[in-house]
């Protein structure tokens, strides 16, 4: 699997799931059941660099203002969602980390959609379930496999932006923190 066959994956399932992140979700990893194995894992290694590729500052005070805090577990999931957002969301934030104001609220409205999902999981819980016979050993072998393909296993957030450091967010996500802290 390549990264333009992820990006379709990942398109069709958000327009198809109405934005629903539950359904999409579940909709990844029906369209996952029909690869290899092989491109299963290259979906792994595609969401985890993406996820790797978000790791600026800006995308982390993003997600800290949506979700007034901040750890590994809820950046991650944050990440999920951005992903899950279809390639142009995700590289606009990339370029623009208060573009994802745009993807929160709709036409002005303050209706905030559920910013998580753990793209990051699907591929390892659909080899888990479908091909693990001893979850031990598979575990070790999802490991060695990801890092023999050269995949980082997600864990760089940085230290947490203050809530008290209010200016330091505004200089990095304006309009998110002005809808968010009024």
């Amino acid at each position: 699997m390549d990264k333009r066959v992820f990006w379709v994956i990942i398109e069709s399932t958000l327009e198809e799931s109405c934005n629903d992140a539950e359904i999409q979700e579940k909709l990844i990893k029906k369209h996952l059941l029909n690869f290899k194995l092989n491109d299963i894992y290259d979906f792994q290694k595609i969401c985890l660099d993406l996820l790797n590729g978000i790791c600026t500052m800006p995308i982390h005070a993003a997600a800290f203002v949506v979700h007034n805090s901040l750890s590994p577990d809820s950046f991650k999931a944050f990440g999920g969602w951005l992903i899950s957002q279809g390639e142009e969301a995700y590289m606009n934030a990339v370029d623009d980390a208060d573009s994802i104001c745009d993807l929160l609220f709709d036409s002005g409205v303050q209706k905030v959609m559920r910013t998580e999902l753990s793209i990051d999981l699907l591929a390892y819980e659909i080899v888990r379930e479908v091909w693990a016979e001893n979850e031990r050993d598979f575990d070790n072998q999802y490991k060695m496999l990801l890092k023999n393909r050269k995949t980082e296993i997600f864990d760089k957030v940085t230290a947490p932006v203050s809530s008290q450091k209010k200016n330091r967010l505004m200089s990095l996500v304006p309009r998110l923190v002005s809808a968010f802290y009024y």
